[in-house]
């Protein structure tokens, strides 16, 4: 389903040197972008302002161009998207007759043929539920004034704030499958189009600029074992290399080293040797901070904490830290 029609496959050289340049052609949007970002970028507000007040406070700036506001406005609103998918499937779970979760409950709590004694239902149990009920009401008000035409609006904020360099709409937009498949009907969308095209650009333009959720992006990928990895032709030693540097990069080099205990020991090494030459290329001597990310870049954002209150920090920046001078994979409007 990826590859229905042709799209540009990931350079063989993308680890030897920056991307290359796309014709402009390709990545016209068939909807209306941002002009150009204004010099003072607006404020971002917190997390925790309802969807129906974000959208009438960062709508003009995102679009006359405010990459930040872009990328906020349309992170919310895609994760509101999915908060509320997860509400009402929630809901129709425990309201239903007799609903998924009720046949669940009393499949666990029925005699069985093994002679285990039924079990009432514990405190635990309704304590349970009951925090589930009050995440998802949570939610629902939460993400009030969703609707699609904001929804669509959205999608196209996302793509321009990935292109204009914003680091968590860049993660987001890469990673495909944190969007696409949770708007109804995405893959049939012209968005999905534009993201075959532009996506493996996005995620060259993120390693050249030491982002660190890419070698996860490309690791996936290239194992073709995530979305993306349907734009790209499957390849061990580089999967095999990218993991190794997204470990180092997260500070859990073990977790790599579980993860390839099958791995041929000349491939192996080869990419070891690959990924070092990556770390020197791309990372070494910049500032990571903590490290957040995980193999599914996309996911840390994706995951919403509309359900758990405000533990996480908000996502998207004012304006992007300043690349380093590399050309640009993605051609700017």
């Amino acid at each position: 389903m990826l590859q229905r029609s042709p799209a540009p496959t990931a350079s063989s050289s993308d680890d030897k040197a920056s991307t290359t340049q796309a014709d402009a052609s390709v990545l016209t949007s068939t909807f209306d972008e941002p002009d150009q970002a204004a010099d003072t970028p607006v404020a971002l507000p917190p997390r925790n302002m309802a969807l129906d007040r974000l959208w009438p406070t960062l709508q003009g700036a995102a679009q006359a161009g405010d990459a930040g506001a872009a990328c906020r406005l349309a992170i919310e609103t895609v994760r509101c998207v999915g908060a509320i998918r997860m509400t009402t499937a929630l809901s129709h779970s425990a309201q239903g007759e007799p609903g998924e979760l009720n046949a669940l409950r009393s499949f666990e709590y029925s005699p069985s043929s093994f002679g285990r004694a039924a079990e009432p239902e514990g405190p635990h149990t309704r304590a349970a539920l009951d925090d589930v009920n009050r995440r998802t009401n949570a939610a629902t008000r939460h993400c009030e004034g969703l609707s699609p035409e904001r929804t669509h609006t959205a999608l196209a904020l996302l793509r321009a704030a990935a292109l204009a360099g914003q680091p968590d709409a860049q993660a987001v937009y890469a990673a495909g499958e944190g969007w696409f498949l949770t708007i109804p009907g995405g893959m049939g969308r012209p968005e999905f189009e534009q993201w075959r095209r532009e996506a493996p650009m996005v995620v060259a333009r993120m390693l050249d600029e030491g982002h660190p959720e890419a070698p996860g992006l490309l690791a996936g990928a290239y194992s073709g074992q995530t979305w993306l990895g349907g734009l790209y032709d499957t390849d061990l030693e580089r999967a095999t290399a990218y993991l190794l540097l997204n470990a180092r990069l997260m500070g859990k080099p073990e977790f790599a080293e579980q993860q390839l205990a099958k791995v041929p020991a000349d491939i192996k090494a080869r990419a070891r040797q690959q990924a070092e030459a990556l770390y020197a290329r791309h990372y070494a001597g910049r500032p990571m901070g903590k490290p957040s990310y995980y193999l599914s870049a996309g996911i840390r954002i994706m995951q919403s904490s509309i359900h758990d209150g405000e533990t996480k920090p908000a996502p998207c920046t004012p304006r992007p830290a300043a690349p380093p001078a590399v050309d640009s994979p993605v051609p700017q409007r």
